[in-house]
Formats: structure tokens, C-alpha cells, sequence
């Protein structure tokens, strides 16, 4: 899979090579996204005990150029959850900026919101409080409430293989500054490697 991926990346950038340009101001940009995709590193931790997990999803952005090669995004998004033996799903909605540092090269950050359901297992294998916690609030067939507020943060590299079309692969970091479920709280971190399919107007 590492190959695959790498030999895509190259044969994009040397058949992009010709369209690397700037984005001018006033562009607007749609950008849906496959998220997760490789290279994923997720954990979760509360009370020092920590679990790893699994996310896959789809991601829609819009943005305007402000300036040039500066754009506000916004997006709404949809996540699958698969911790261990209980798996779940979330909305999200997200506004932040992308700057285009150099031919192509681009950092961007952004606010997550997200809301959802846990599920279909039992969540007192996470780690959450002691080993009453299970029996005391989540039976095994429970969905829990699920709600997050993260920091994401990326590079990544647009490749146009044409004036107005862009692929964008990137590695995207999320910081979990605000994440709940069944009331309880606990800290969350991300890497994960993404790829974006732009359209500029």
C-alpha cells in the first residue's frame, strides 16, 4: 500500500509539473476529501491508560482566496469509528484557513466540530474510569454520545494536472482540545495521511 501510494504521488507530480501556479485572489476552491486513508496513528487516552483506534471518512471543503494564495475553508465531513471492539460514526463541521507557502506547497489549520454515536460494544474497554464503568453506563447494544472540538493542523502539496484541477495529498495532525463520550472526558491525537481533489472558480 505504501508503494502504491508513493508511485501515484510521483507520476501526479511529474505530470503536474507544468500547472504549478498560485491562487489568485477572489478563487473559490471545492474540495472533497478521502480522509484517514495510510499512515494512520490515532490514540486516545483518560486516567493514563491509552487505546488505539481506527477513523475512515469523507470530507467536503469550500474556500475563498482572501489574497492571493490565502483561503478561508469551511467543511462538513463524516467519520467512521472503530475502537476495538465498539465501532461508531460522527458528524463534523470545520472552518479554517490554507496558505500556499511555495509552487504548490500549502500549510493549513482549522477548528473541528464534531458530534456522534459510539456504539455496538462496550466502551469500558477504552480505558475510561475503573472497571465498574462499563456496567454502570453503557450496556453491551448502547450508543454513547460522542462530541469533540479538535485542533488540525497540515502540509501538503497541490499537483495540477490541470489549470483549474488539483490532487492534494497531506499529512494532517489532529489535538482532541475538547472530546466527551458518554460524558466522560478524554485526550485524543492523530496523525493521518489525507488526499484532496480540488476544483478552482
Amino acid at each position: 500500500m505504501k508503494k502504491f501510494f508513493f508511485t501515484l504521488a510521483l507520476l501526479c507530480a511529474v505530470a503536474g509539473a507544468g500547472f504549478a501556479q498560485t491562487v489568485s485572489e477572489g478563487t473559490i476552491i471545492l474540495n472533497p476529501q478521502l480522509t484517514n486513508l495510510a499512515y494512520n496513528s490515532f490514540k486516545v487516552s483518560s486516567d493514563g491508560a491509552s487505546s488505539k483506534f481506527s477513523m475512515y471518512g469523507l470530507q467536503a471543503d469550500g474556500g475563498y482566496a482572501i489574497k492571493d494564495d490565502l483561503l478561508i475553508i469551511g467543511g462538513v465531513g463524516y467519520q467512521g469509528l472503530k475502537f476495538e471492539d465498539t465501532s461508531g460514526s460522527m458528524l463534523n463541521i470545520r472552518a479554517g484557513v490554507r496558505y500556499y507557502i511555495f509552487n504548490g506547497l500549502f500549510a493549513s489549520g482549522s477548528l473541528v466540530l464534531g458530534h456522534g454515536k459510539l456504539g455496538d460494544g462496550t466502551i469500558g474497554d477504552l480505558g475510561f474510569g475503573d472497571e465498574g464503568y462499563e456496567e454502570e453506563y453503557v450496556e453491551s447494544d448502547a450508543k454513547a454520545d460522542l462530541n469533540s472540538l479538535n485542533l488540525a493542523i497540515g502540509v501538503g502539496y497541490s499537483i495540477f494536472l490541470a489549470e483549474r484541477f488539483s490532487i492534494d495529498p497531506f499529512l494532517n495532525y489532529t489535538y482532541g482540545l475538547s472530546n466527551k463520550v458518554a460524558g466522560e472526558s478524554f485526550g485524543m491525537t492523530a496523525l493521518s495521511l489525507n488526499i484532496g481533489f480540488s476544483f478552482y472558480f
